[in-house]
């Protein structure tokens, strides 16, 4: 039984490590992507519709890109904290006389990222498919 528990302990943590470093991924890769739609919307002033529309293209689809980032931190924050208190339930159950002293999950990504407006599911499929259609676009106008 002291195998198994030590066994779901050692689980426990390396998936709890995993998630933080996965978060912590997620949040640097968030804070390129808000650099880079800075720098595109700071340098947008192209003469050429075109090239005007692709950077709009480009820094809508780094926006969601971004959101869904944020969104994969907060879910990997939650399993970490979720794992952390499994992590302490099951040294519990292992020694219930003994007193847990300290069982700290060290993550560099924030404790709590805060969530944006609820966004309409429809409204970012037609944006998508819209940004599609211009990649397409720009696809075919640049192989003539």
């Amino acid at each position: 039984a002291k195998q198994k528990y030590e066994g779901e302990i050692a689980l426990a943590r390396a998936r709890a490590d995993e998630a933080a470093e996965a978060a912590a991924v997620a949040a640097k890769g968030a804070q390129v992507a808000k650099e880079l739609a800075t720098k595109i919307s700071g340098d947008a002033s192209s003469d050429s519709v075109g090239d005007t529309l692709l950077e709009r293209s480009k820094l809508q689809e780094m926006m969601v890109e971004k959101e869904m980032m944020r969104e994969e931190v907060n879910r990997l924050t939650d399993e970490t904290i979720r794992m952390g208190k499994q992590i302490e339930m099951l040294l519990k159950e292992k020694d219930p006389k003994k007193e847990l002293t300290e069982t700290v999950v060290a993550t560099t990504a924030p404790a709590k990222v805060s969530k944006s407006t609820e966004r309409d599911p429809e409204e970012d499929a037609r944006i998508i498919s819209i940004l599609k259609e211009i990649d397409e676009s720009n696809k075919a106008a640049a192989a003539v």
